[in-house]
């Protein structure tokens, strides 16, 4: 798992990002993503699954493939936040004013050319790191390119959901 303390983006990882979007897409591309409310939801194309979180019944698990087209897509949406770069991640914001209830948890696992990037975020801070941000908009690429995926659309609708709001929490020491 890959925690990080440190934002670095460089002139150098520009480029490289740019090299990668352009480069085809590996033949070893594969990758995980679990997400949602104890990221009880995940697409995982190692195995060709996707589980679903159905709030008040166990989580479903399907066969699922996306098309290569659509793995092109997720590729270079991963290339332009710099994911194939081994970099120190900012996951972890320092100060908690507010924490959202619930919260989301990401774990993410994504191979490609021989290598393995493993990240694990949530969003319980309302104030998100820039990087989180990156990591959370990928995700929400790719629940797009999910949820349009007729696979998808097919599956069951859960029963139930998650309530939410926003706690302020206190700042211990002020």
């Amino acid at each position: 798992m890959i925690l990080g303390t440190s934002i670095y983006k460089s002139y150098f990882e520009t480029v490289s990002s740019q090299q990668v979007m352009t480069a085809p897409m590996p033949e070893d591309f594969a990758f995980s993503l679990s997400y949602g409310v104890d990221a009880k939801n995940t697409l995982n194309t190692f195995n060709q699954s996707y589980t679903k979180d159905m709030v008040t019944e166990p989580p479903l698990t399907v066969p699922f493939t996306l098309s290569k087209e659509e793995m092109q897509s997720i590729y270079k949406e991963m290339a332009k936040i710099n994911l194939f770069h081994d970099k120190v991640w900012d996951l972890k914001p320092w100060l908690k004013p507010c924490m959202k209830v619930p919260f989301h948890t990401y774990s993410l696992k994504v191979q490609a050319n021989g290598k393995v990037w493993l990240l694990h975020w949530d969003d319980e801070n309302c104030k998100l790191t820039e990087d989180q941000q990156a990591l959370n908009s990928l995700v929400e690429y790719i629940r797009g390119v999910l949820e349009k995926n007729d696979q998808y659309r097919r599956l069951p609708a859960p029963k139930g959901g998650y309530a939410h709001s926003a706690k302020k929490s206190r700042n211990i020491g002020s």
